[in-house]
């Protein structure tokens, strides 16, 4: 089940490119969401995978979602744009800043370009709003003409316990390290969003994930590749991409290389 969470945590982090949410503003959601999680016992039943996705596609799409998995019942992630960077070459100082070293280049091979890049705040916390663990990563953005964009988090890997990549749909090997792809039909949902039951059946089955933080219902599908190297986490994430898992397999290498 941690090894979920490493999924969603790093999932949620993809996209934090909204302001942060007003403390108050956060708190009440915190409290629906926690409301639904105890009344939606099929989430309960999430994957590790699911959890470490699920965490980087709310800072794709909000500041704040929540998951159940463990002791943690929601994990909120926040940036803002006064700290965001668009050239590749402040890059280095805000790793220093941040103490997490990304390995990303300022282009794929494959075309895709740096854009910008921002810290993220983490903080996990349990079912009575007690913080269970916090944290900071980088969050960057890749674009490419006529292509979703493609996010990449990086993030100290204390947070999490258990390989990232377990449980994933797909895996590959690269230099004695494990990385995990996975598609994830995303439904993101307001804090106060009711569940119908035909949809409860989805979410035990494993064939959607609900995140709660939206201001409206979306459904995207996410697919990403995820794992750990030394003691950081790494994830390349993208909704709705025409690109198969080979392709996140080799943007990853990359990455990987970047760090030798």
């Amino acid at each position: 089940m941690m090894a979920l969470d490493n999924q969603i945590k790093n999932a949620l982090k993809a996209r934090a490119r909204l302001a942060e949410a007003a403390a108050g503003d956060s708190a009440e959601m915190r409290r629906r969401v926690h409301e639904r999680i105890k009344e939606e016992s099929g989430m309960r039943r999430w994957s590790m995978r699911k959890i470490v996705v699920a965490a980087a596609a709310i800072c794709v799409f909000g500041s704040m979602t929540a998951i159940a998995a463990g002791r943690i019942a929601s994990v909120s992630s926040h940036s803002t744009h006064e700290e965001e960077i668009t050239q590749y070459s402040q890059l280095a100082a805000m790793e220093e800043q941040v103490g997490v070293k990304t390995g990303a280049p300022q282009a794929f091979s494959n075309g895709f370009a740096f854009a910008n890049a921002m810290p993220v705040y983490s903080q996990a916390e349990d079912e009575e709003g007690n913080a269970v663990m916090s944290g900071q990563g980088i969050s960057l953005t890749y674009k490419k003409d006529g292509m979703a964009d493609m996010n990449v988090f990086t993030e100290q890997a204390g947070m999490y316990e258990g390989n990232p990549a377990d449980g994933a749909q797909q895996t590959f090997e690269y230099n004695g390290i494990t990385l995990g792809y996975n598609e994830v039909h995303y439904r993101f949902v307001p804090g106060d969003y009711e569940l119908p039951e035909g949809e409860k059946k989805l979410v035990e089955q494993g064939d959607i994930v609900i995140s709660y933080g939206s201001d409206q219902v979306e459904d995207r599908i996410s697919k990403s590749i995820v794992w750990e190297q030394g003691d950081k986490v790494y994830n390349l994430m993208s909704f709705d991409s025409s690109m198969e898992a080979q392709e996140f397999y080799e943007m990853a290498c990359e990455m990987i290389d970047g760090q030798q």
